[in-house]
């Protein structure tokens, strides 16, 4: 708001600014029953359009941050949920294995208790972040994957030595020990004890 901008022009720009997509000038002028031109000037002097465009964008920032807020606190609800029915399917499990006598256990028995218990660790580690499953990949006839850097861009081949310093990767190379900038990577092994 301009120091100057009178109690009047006020009055008159809040009516502007809360009429959103449809606001104009003329369509204050008329509710007010000023003239046009008086809003027109009072809108140039006190920056109306872009003090109304600042209001609509920090109204959506609001309006996108409590979305975002309620979005995360239903994930939250329905992550905290699924724990608990997970905890619950542990307990069932636990509880018939405790009561059964063990001539009552069969294939189907334990098929049940085994189902149960897994899908419960799976949706527990799921909602933790944790892995459930393990891939393991391997090249042509179970040997090393191939991989073979074709950028001349430095930062291909710094990923693969720092991969390699780290013990991830062992790479072989045909040429030099250091990867020189015309240099390719022509297989990638896993780093195992060497």
């Amino acid at each position: 708001m301009a120091a100057t901008e009178s109690a009047q022009a006020l009055e008159a720009f809040v009516i502007y600014r809360d009429m959103g997509v449809e606001r104009s000038t003329a369509k204050v002028a008329q509710r007010l029953g000023k003239s046009k031109t008086l809003m027109d000037r009072w809108s140039g002097w006190h920056r109306w359009v872009e003090r109304a465009r600042e209001h609509d964008q920090r109204i959506a920032a609001e309006a996108e941050a409590q979305a975002r807020k309620e979005r995360l606190a239903d994930l939250e609800r329905r992550r905290k949920r699924r724990i608990s029915i997970a905890d619950k399917q542990r307990t069932i499990a636990d509880r018939a294995l405790d009561h059964l006598d063990p001539k009552d256990l069969n294939d189907r028995v334990v098929s049940a208790i085994f189902k149960l218990l897994k899908q419960a660790n799976d949706d527990e580690r799921l909602d933790t972040g944790e892995a459930t499953a393990r891939q393991e990949v391997q090249g042509a006839q179970g040997g090393p994957v191939a991989v073979k850097v074709t950028s001349d861009e430095p930062t291909a081949r710094s990923v693969f030595e720092i991969l390699r310093d780290v013990g991830v990767l062992a790479l072989a190379r045909h040429g030099d020990d250091d990867l020189a900038d015309d240099a390719e990577v022509d297989e990638v092994h896993p780093a195992g004890p060497q």
